[in-house]
């Protein structure tokens, strides 16, 4: 079997707490995903997971995990532990028309939706209502326009909602975020993605 390689970057509170990864498998995600991510088999991903999970390295913590549109339709995700992982997802707008239905099913049954890339820019993405974390970059805003951002959400969504600022790459940043409302951070201020590998044969 080929080596699988995974980078795994930790998501933070306030306190700079780990409360979940973030993995990118090198071999089985980021490569196929190229190309041809659809047609990767719910066994290619629970056999990846549980590798993840068996080597601890996710200490205990939830794994957020990026679906595209294609494996949310086959309805991969909901063959997937909802304890363990979290559903990450970069689509807009066609794409995020395509799984609208899907995603209320699977917040419906306790999966934990974490939204990516929101351009407020573009007309609404459907998704937003079915949240429960949403993903921003920071260095592509002011602290003041976040703050804007975040209050519309919540005013408009549900005042529940959790946000996580990446890009947080120095002190001055993390401490910006926090000012302008944001509950979880990632960033090279923290840590590098940690490379792991399984070394199979």
């Amino acid at each position: 079997m080929r080596k699988s390689i995974a980078a795994r970057q930790p998501v933070l509170d306030s306190s700079q707490k780990v409360i979940a990864y973030e993995i990118v498998f090198k071999d089985s995600f980021k490569e196929k995903r190229k190309s041809s991510m659809h047609k990767l088999s719910v066994e290619e991903i629970s056999n990846d997971l549980e590798f993840f999970e068996e080597s601890n390295l996710a200490d205990g913590k939830k794994i957020f995990v990026d679906f595209n549109s294609e494996l949310i339709k086959k309805e991969i995700a909901a063959l997937l532990s909802k304890e363990n992982i979290g559903i990450e997802i970069s689509e807009s707008g066609n794409s995020a028309l395509e799984i609208v239905e899907e995603i209320k099913a699977l917040k419906k049954e306790g999966y934990l939706i974490i939204l990516n890339n929101i351009n407020f820019s573009t007309p609404e993405n459907p998704l937003l209502k079915y949240a429960d974390i949403i993903k921003l970059d920071y260095k592509k805003s002011t602290r003041e326009k976040h703050q804007k951002q975040l209050k519309y959400l919540k005013e408009n969504y549900s005042s529940n909602l959790k946000f996580i600022a990446k890009n947080i790459n120095e002190p001055q940043e993390f401490k910006a975020a926090k000012n302008a409302g944001f509950d979880y951070f990632q960033g090279v201020f923290f840590t590098k993605a940690d490379l792991i590998e399984d070394g199979g044969t």
